[in-house]
């Protein structure tokens, strides 16, 4: 498909059928989400993949129905996690520093910045594959989903 093509199908769907995703499928778009743009080339980005019917079951308990819970009767949940902690690793290396060794001041926060770029890439890469995909945002305090999925903080 066109680049053009996809940008104007794109669109956010909420119903879904129960045809599972096929892994290699899963696998690609989470790569091709990780060629988004990244601050300092940090790559500060990271991706949980949900499958299974009962964890996203667990999930979906997490937000109820004012969440747009729908969405998460889809056969895949694909959560785009950031690391700030990754952004003041890589901004503390010789290359990134300042002129008086330190890192530089951070007038915006790019972890959110270079997610939201690579949240873009993958719903495009979705429509790509012929899939039908939909943003969903998480509430800032994530604790209950750390807990329920086992991720660090």
């Amino acid at each position: 498909m066109e680049f053009s093509q996809v940008v104007r199908k794109r669109r956010s769907v909420r119903n879904y059928v129960q045809t599972p995703v096929p892994h290699d499928m899963i696998a690609q778009l989470v790569q091709t989400a990780r060629k988004a743009p990244s601050a300092g080339f940090t790559q500060g980005q990271s991706y949980v993949i949900l499958t299974d019917p009962a964890v996203m079951a667990n999930y979906t308990r997490l937000f109820g129905d004012e969440m747009g819970a729908s969405v998460y009767h889809a056969p895949v949940l694909i959560i785009a996690c950031t690391s700030e902690s990754a952004y003041h690793r890589r901004y503390q290396e010789a290359d990134k520093i300042g002129a008086d060794g330190t890192e530089i001041f951070w007038p915006v926060p790019y972890w959110y910045v270079d997610s939201g770029a690579s949240i873009m890439v993958l719903l495009l890469a979705a429509v790509d594959a012929g899939l039908d995909a939909c943003l969903v945002g998480v509430p800032d305090d994530a604790t209950a989903i750390r807990q329920l999925l086992g991720m660090p903080d």
